[in-house]
């Protein structure tokens, strides 16, 4: 009979020594790679500078309409006929900068996409019942992408008086800016 001590031994020297049939090899000591130091040193690899890369331009646009660069103006005036028109119930001022399609959403009204003229004449009636007092857009968020205006409005309906907030945002098709967004919540 053989000693259990014996048995270990002759496992552990198939595993360590391959002479003794298929066993696997313990991997090879690494040893650290001397470090060069002078005029025959390997120089060390360069990396390279982080280039900005300008995103393409569509046909008929140049850097400056695509950055938004001297829009803010174009923006300023688009928020200043919103914020005319609705507190004075005029639509028609500010429908002009309607884009194709407008998200609209009205405090106890409709919510949803419209065309130009359904975005008109359903802030047209909206506005019939309920007469804005006071509009102040308190925020200009003068992003390069979707500049936006937000604020708060005083209105009368039904004989009492409602506070509501407004937002407004903007988006650019081709070289103007126009209302993409509609929000009186």
């Amino acid at each position: 009979m053989t000693r259990p001590w014996f048995l270990i031994l002759v496992v552990l020297s198939i595993a360590v020594n391959p002479l003794f049939g298929q066993g696997r090899q313990l991997p090879p000591v690494v040893q650290p790679v001397p470090r060069v130091v002078g005029p025959s040193a390997p120089s060390q690899p360069s990396i390279p500078a982080i280039q900005t890369v300008q995103p393409p331009q569509r046909k008929g646009q140049t850097a400056d309409t695509r950055k938004g660069v001297g829009s803010s103006e174009e923006c300023s005036r688009v928020f200043s006929s919103v914020q005319q028109g609705l507190s004075g119930g005029n639509v028609g001022s500010f429908s002009q900068h309607f884009a194709a399609q407008v998200y609209i959403n009205l405090r106890g009204g409709e919510s949803g996409y419209y065309s130009k003229s359904q975005a008109y004449y359903l802030l047209e009636n909206y506005l019939k019942t309920r007469r804005i007092t006071n509009l102040n857009f308190s925020t200009l968020g003068e992003s390069e992408l979707n500049p936006y205006a937000t604020g708060s409005a005083v209105f009368n309906y039904r004989g009492t008086r409602e506070y509501a907030q407004v937002y407004v945002s903007l988006s650019q098709a081709g070289e103007r800016w126009v209302i993409a967004q509609i929000n009186i919540y």
